[in-house]
Order: C-alpha cells, then structure tokens, then sequence
C-alpha cells in the first residue's frame, strides 16, 4: 500500500510538472515592460493627481455652500426672532394700554392703584428701551456688528421681550388677586 501511494505521488507530481529538485525560475528583465509599466503608473498616477484636484474643489465648493447655508439660516432665524420680539413689544404695549385703562374708582385702595400704574409704566419703559435696542440692531449704521453678534443680540433681545411679557402678565394678575381680596375683606369689615 505504500509503495503504491509513492507512486502515485511521483506519477501526480511529474503530471502536474511540479519542479521536486528546487531550480528556481529565471529571472526576466524585459526593458518593454518595465517601460509600459512605467508609463502607465505616470498615467495613472496623473489621472489620480487631477481626480485629486477635482475632490478638492468639490469639497471647497460643499464648504460654502454650507457656510451659505449657515447664513441663510441664521439670517431666516434672525427674521423669526424679529417678528417674534416686535409682536412681543406690540402685545405689551396693548397689554399695559388696556391695564392702565382699569378704572381708578374700581380699585379697592388709592395707593394700592398708583403703585400699580408706577410698575406698569416701569414695565412700559423697560419696553420702549428694547424697542430702540431693535432698531439699533436692525439698522447698520449704529452698531458694526457681524452676523453672528447680531443674531445673539436678536436672541437676548427675545429673552428679555419674553420676559417683560412674563412680568407684565404676573403684574396684572397679582392686581386683580391683590384688588379682589381686598374689596372681600372690605365687605367683610362692614358685615
């Protein structure tokens, strides 16, 4: 059984030309190819420089396009928060209008009435000073300022218009609750 498995491998190796003493292969040294082959690495190597050139302009070219769109962003949220804060400004406006028309014979107290009047017209103010802030922020000529400074400057203004909004809102309800308990007290006392 041996024997025959040698055998088959001599017969497998020598059909399959197996070389079984080591002799390695000759070398070659064609100067057609070795220059084919150089040339088309300089080919491809070129074509890889200008595809190279290409991907670098593409990326300059998504780069501003997002810086574009960073400033129409900016420039669309800019506009919402300024129509945002001048609707804010007109409602507390309104708001302090229609407060202060609270007739003054309705108020339980006199004193309790000017100190309301003293806080809406604090409150107005305060109000007419964002108001004048806008217009010095929409308008290039008294502020120098870049996109971005006038965007934060936009987004402050929107807090502190949506805060005076906030107060003037507790303002009018404390009065009420204030003016309320003391008419009921009032009645009270004359019971």
């Amino acid at each position: 059984m041996k024997i025959r498995i040698v055998l088959c491998l001599i017969i497998v190796a020598f059909s399959a030309k197996v070389n079984l003493f080591g002799q390695g292969a000759a070398v070659v040294n064609d100067p057609v190819l070795i220059s084919t082959t150089i040339a088309n690495w300089g080919e491809s190597l070129a074509k890889t420089t200008e595809q190279i050139g290409i991907l670098k302009k593409n990326a300059d070219m998504m780069r501003e396009t997002v810086e574009m769109y960073k400033k129409i962003n900016n420039a669309f949220k800019s506009s919402q928060m300024v129509y945002s804060i001048m609707d804010n400004q007109v409602k507390i406006i309104s708001e302090i209008d229609e407060a202060m028309k609270f007739p003054q014979k309705e108020a339980a107290s006199p004193a309790m009435y000017q100190a309301y009047i003293k806080r809406l017209l604090s409150l107005a103010e305060r109000n007419k000073a964002n108001i004048q802030m806008m217009k010095d922020v929409l308008t290039d000529n008294v502020f120098k300022m870049d996109d971005a400074a006038r965007l934060d400057r936009v987004e402050k203004m929107e807090e502190r218009t949506s805060q005076l909004l906030t107060q003037l809102s507790c303002e009018k309800e404390r009065f009420d609750s204030a003016n309320t308990n003391v008419k009921l007290v009032k009645a009270l006392e004359k019971k």
